[in-house]
């Protein structure tokens, strides 16, 4: 019953337009309706439903570490009768097994919407959850093409690209990253790495300002912000 009238907050703010994704807005236009987009780190759904509505002969698949969030996004989709999108409970990562996931801190408050996976040395309240790698899903989920893939996982988001590198050679989708450094710093590694792994494989770069996409040079981005990584040789404009 919680997580239903949980479902009941988060549908009541989607429908008062409290949980915008602007940032989608200018990639929706450049997907076609039978098109498959990857929501890795979905929590309230803010681009789960939007792209649902514009995906109308394709799917959604959203990705939710923790099972009671995954059920609160699962009864605000029956709520909005969205049929086009499948939920997957699980830490999406580099490597398949188990992850433990850290989901309140050190004086017990819950990181609604910050949960993330641990590295051992967290503190805070953590819950054991499957892990699997997009590779993975897409083997056992091969239909469509990946056109989008959006990724917020607080600093995991390396991690979830090297899992999903297959994928992003085959299928040569837009990807969108929330990129902070303060986060990366707890996986060892930096911005820097995630741009070099999109530039081997021919990607160029472009960042969210004033509600457009605009092309960003690796080398002068601040260490905090939204990233798009885009295809070389597709023609992009904001």
């Amino acid at each position: 019953m919680r997580h239903l009238l949980h479902a009941l907050v988060w549908a009541r703010r989607h429908l008062a337009g409290q949980l915008p994704a602007h940032e989608l807005r200018p990639l929706l236009p450049l997907l076609s309706m039978d098109d498959i987009f990857l929501d890795v780190g979905v929590h309230a759904g803010s681009w789960t439903i939007p792209a649902s509505r514009a995906l109308t002969a394709g799917h959604v698949y959203a990705f939710e570490a923790l099972p009671y969030y995954a059920q609160v996004l699962k009864a605000t989709l029956t709520l909005f009768g969205r049929q086009n999108v499948t939920v997957i409970v699980g830490a999406v990562s580099d490597a398949e097994g188990e992850a433990d996931v850290v989901w309140k801190d050190a004086s017990g408050r819950r990181l609604t919407g910050m949960t993330r996976i641990s590295r051992g040395n967290d503190e805070g309240e953590k819950v054991r959850v499957s892990a699997l790698t997009i590779d993975s899903f897409r083997r056992c989920h091969p239909n469509g093409r990946v056109r989008l893939m959006k990724c917020d996982v607080e600093g995991a988001e390396l991690l979830v690209m090297r899992g999903a590198a297959a994928t992003i050679d085959a299928d040569r989708p837009l990807v969108f990253c929330e990129l902070y450094d303060a986060y990366c710093a707890r996986y060892g590694y930096s911005s820097r790495d995630v741009f070099a792994f999109f530039a081997a494989r021919g990607y160029r770069t472009m960042s969210f300002e004033d509600g457009a996409f605009e092309p960003l040079d690796p080398a002068g981005y601040g260490g905090a912000g939204d990233v798009l990584f885009v295809p070389d040789g597709e023609a992009f404009g904001t």
